[in-house]
């Protein structure tokens, strides 16, 4: 339902927002005026304009001294012309989507305003993260028309740096790091001192994003630096548990880069003055990144994470808010893709027992060390079928154990924390496989699949492609009604004026007991409920590993107490052997 407007209101926001001569929109800031263009969205039974601004800077370009330096913010001034967007970031990655480099520079710290008309008084705003691994993306990829006009709430998509440029760290306050994500922060400032003038009220911010972007959120309600600057969140295939999008240090890497850059590494500031002049593109470049084992993320910092966000939720210091979060059904066929990119051909390729042991065996190593070995014979006997030993068997068990190890089970964990402080937590996976998917079947739900329901690619020129089916279109349409009602009330059920949804299944709060245990919104034809997601198998990540890398420690101890009494029954006096033996076995106790 759109929210009605009345003439007191329509007349007060003439002050801000004015239409010039040629029928574009400008609005007025308490120091520029912004000039953007109108584009009309015409689906869902739904005709409506929405006003988009585009390119408008945020911070000044983060280019000479200031790169690698946290953003210096831009006072607008004067007359902006925001009908174009701006450039992206500078990035290489994964796949045909990395845009051509004549489109990058490091002058990329911009935004983009979606604002449907008639425009809102005191309007919902939601700011988009985009993913991408923290290497790759833009603002501008996503078209937030049919969002804003269906969702009647005003969107926000931004530039942020990425790669080094980005998450560069000598873990001193020469280069700390977290730049990216210090952009971020800029802009949840830049649309709290000015989303006023664009009908939107500063106090009803939704942050949402995917992967790395639904990390990004997942930070944010940890991070001292974001507190206060949105009052919601939405979390898609990432949260500030999501293993890949974090790790304490980055400090071997900056080194490793200065070093094949030809860089003296004698100093941080020595180090980080020639990384200042080298190319952007040949700093992005220099070393390519994979998704699961990326070097240029978060790190601890002194800016924007001062202890690691898993100590954060466990110590209760995050923003209370509600938030809705959740995952696609098959998202580790994407890590799979990555990893054997050949598969994109097959319709059922397989993967052989030995094989599988190997590539399980390699993801223990990278990830638990010198317990590699205990936690690999536990994973390979959890993800078996042991009713089918065919290769393509062993594929199934492979993107289900990434998927629920990297996505589902820090999305479960996620919500037990939030609910269990009070919070209203919504939870959803993704079911539904698009009629417009052009890969194999076998690949299923992957990740990112939400983003065209949320964006309603299936209604949306160009992108509305014929493949999308009736079924496409309902569900982007449901979509974006459960993600807006939830920016407007904090209920995917209720929009703005309190109404509820009654053509579509109430979706039901995640909780801990009662009769809502545990439930989650299947996103898919019909909306059903479902509960309990994973929950057997998230036990095995959340209960059973942490037992047996306790168990591998007790029995380190044990050892090295084994090793150590018979040597300190060797010293060379009674009394002192004695005091020695002593001493070593109470230690051995103690631990």
């Amino acid at each position: 339902m759109l929210r009605r407007h009345s003439p007191i209101a329509s007349a007060f926001l003439l002050g801000a927002w004015l239409a010039s001569a040629r029928g574009d929109p400008v609005v007025r800031t308490a120091t520029a005026s912004v000039r953007g263009v109108t584009k009309r969205f015409s689906g869902a039974g739904l005709s409506r304009d929405v006003d988009i601004f585009k390119g408008v800077p945020y911070a000044d370009p983060p280019v000479g001294r200031l790169r690698f330096r946290p953003p210096r913010p831009k006072s607008l001034a004067g007359e902006l012309d925001a009908r174009t967007f701006g450039m992206v970031c500078p990035q290489s990655g994964y796949g045909p989507d990395v845009p051509d480099p004549s489109l990058q520079s490091e002058d990329c710290l911009t935004l983009n305003l979606y604002v449907p008309k008639p425009t809102p008084q005191d309007g919902a705003v939601m700011v988009w993260i985009h993913g991408g691994a923290f290497q790759l993306g833009s603002g501008s990829g996503y078209d937030a028309t049919a969002l804003a006009a269906i969702g009647d709430v005003i969107i926000v998509t931004f530039n942020y740096r990425l790669g080094p440029l980005g998450f560069l760290s000598t873990g001193d306050p020469v280069s700390p790091g977290n730049f990216g994500m210090l952009d971020q922060v800029e802009v949840l400032k830049w649309v709290q001192e000015n989303i006023q003038a664009f009908g939107g009220n500063p106090g009803k911010v939704t942050i949402f994003g995917e992967s790395a972007g639904g990390a990004s959120v997942g930070m944010h309600l940890v991070s001292p630096a974001s507190r206060g600057l949105f009052s919601r969140a939405i979390m898609q295939s990432g949260t500030g548990l999501t293993d890949f999008a974090f790790r304490p240090s980055g400090v071997t890497d900056a080194v490793s880069l200065a070093e094949q850059l030809a860089c003296n590494t004698s100093s941080s500031r020595t180090m980080v003055s020639c990384l200042r002049e080298v190319e952007a593109q040949v700093l992005v470049n220099s070393q390519p990144q994979q998704m699961l084992k990326a070097k240029w993320i978060p790190v601890l910092d002194e800016n924007f994470l001062h202890k690691s966000p898993r100590d954060s939720f466990q110590d209760g210091d995050f923003q209370r808010s509600a938030i809705l979060l959740g995952t696609a059904s098959d998202e580790g066929a994407l890590m799979l893709l990555m990893e054997q990119p050949t598969f994109l051909a097959m319709q059922n390729p397989g993967i052989s027992r030995p094989d599988y042991e190997s590539i399980i065996s390699n993801w223990a190593n990278h990830m638990y060390g010198d317990a590699a070995d205990l936690v690999k014979e536990a994973v390979l006997y959890r993800y078996t079928d042991w009713s089918d030993g065919s290769d393509s068997a062993n594929r199934v068990q492979y993107v289900r154990q990434t998927t629920d190890f990297y996505f589902v089970c820090p999305t479960n964990e996620i919500a037990e924390i939030y609910t269990g402080a009070g919070e209203n937590v919504y939870m959803y996976q993704l079911t539904h496989r698009s009629g417009a998917s052009n890969t194999p079947p076998w690949v299923g739900v992957r990740h990112a699949d939400d983003v065209q329901y949320v964006f309603g690619f299936p209604l949306l020129p160009p992108y509305d492609l014929p493949e999308y089916e009736h079924q496409d279109e309902t569900l982007a349409v449901n979509v974006m009604r459960f993600w807006s009602n939830f920016a407007h009330t904090g209920n995917p059920n209720r929009d703005a004026d309190g109404a509820r949804l009654d053509d579509v299944t109430r979706w039901p709060k995640f909780s801990r007991n009662g009769t809502n245990s545990l439930a989650y919104k299947k996103l898919e034809p019909g909306l059903p409920n479902g509960r309990a997601l994973r929950a057997e198998f998230c036990a095995f990540w959340d209960r059973y590993i942490p037992h047996v890398l306790n168990i591998n420690s007790d029995l380190k101890i044990s050892t090295r107490c084994r090793e150590s009494v018979p040597a300190a029954a060797s010293s060379s006096s009674i009394s002192s052997r004695l005091f020695t033996v002593v001493f070593v076995l109470l230690i051995c106790l103690m631990n």
